[in-house]
């Protein structure tokens, strides 16, 4: 992993990669030899010269002008979120959104447990869970439990059934991680190295140094007694403590997944509740 001088560098080379000579307007050419763009083409889309531009890659320039930067934002064809880590790599020297003093465990348990009928937790930058109510606990015990790591627990062996589209589950992962965390903490050091060593699929994500929030989805989960039922994930970020996220699991209104959730609550609370079983998950609505 580089350093904050070679971040950069690392970032312009992974994201010149991922373009192909058709998604700028050049031409397609069967004798090209090289994946994504070349150094001298990024340059001429941005307007600067060939050796200007290798320098920033090489980490021999590490603080570019506004200009500039929009400029290689444009060639690139960065998204908004995209911009805005670049923007925090190009100027090392400016003061990193930071959260305003950690989060009130006690108040933040407190709150989630305010919502009875919602599974809800918290994730700070790392994508650490730092707070979870009793019914998300429930509802996956081998997940969503305080002190465990969503982005280790995408490759539990369950996760993949779990998620009809895993792989595009992993990548939202490591682009959130890569977008809120601090590449000096050593929480987020530990938890990169050993998905290095041990995933595949994270060292293909992370080589693409995609930097993003997380995208809401679906995902399906098996409640003992009813069946397996399809809900909704939804995050929210926590304006005053950059990084966090509320991240709220909830059913199709009138769906088997609705009853199902409402059973799983009632079940907590010591409510006597006849489940409906289904044998597969909702249907679609017509």
């Amino acid at each position: 992993m580089a350093d904050q001088q070679g971040a950069l560098g690392e970032y312009l080379c992974a994201r010149r990669g991922v373009l192909t000579p058709e998604q700028v307007g050049l031409p397609a050419d069967p004798q090209r030899r090289v994946a994504g763009l070349r150094r001298d083409e990024v340059a001429a889309l941005a307007g600067i010269s060939r050796e200007y531009y290798v320098r920033l890659e090489q980490g021999r320039d590490n603080r570019p002008s506004m200009q500039v930067i929009s400029a290689l934002a444009r060639a690139l064809q960065l998204d908004e979120f995209a911009v805005r880590y670049l923007v925090r790599l190009a100027t090392p020297q400016a003061p990193r959104p930071q959260a305003a003093g950690p989060l009130p465990d006690a108040i933040t348990g407190r709150l989630l447990e305010q919502w009875p009928d919602s599974p809800a937790l918290v994730l700070d930058p790392n994508r650490d869970i730092v707070a979870s109510n009793s019914l998300a606990r429930a509802l996956v015990p081998e997940s969503f439990q305080v002190g465990m790591n969503l982005m280790l627990n995408t490759f539990l062996p369950g996760a993949r059934t779990r998620h009809p589209d895993w792989s595009g589950l992993v990548s939202d992962h490591v682009a959130a991680l890569r977008f809120y965390s601090d590449p000096t903490d050593p929480r987020r050091q530990e938890i990169v190295a050993q998905l290095l060593r041990e995933q595949p699929e994270f060292a293909r994500c992370w080589a693409r140094h995609d930097a993003r929030p997380f995208s809401d989805r679906t995902f399906r989960v098996p409640i003992e007694g009813v069946g397996e039922v399809e809900l909704n994930i939804q995050l929210f970020s926590l304006p005053v403590h950059f990084g966090y996220e509320l991240m709220v699991v909830f059913p199709t209104p009138g769906s088997p997944a609705a009853s199902a959730l409402a059973y799983l609550a009632a079940r907590g609370t010591g409510l006597g509740v006849t489940p409906t079983r289904f044998s597969e998950p909702d249907a679609p609505t017509r």
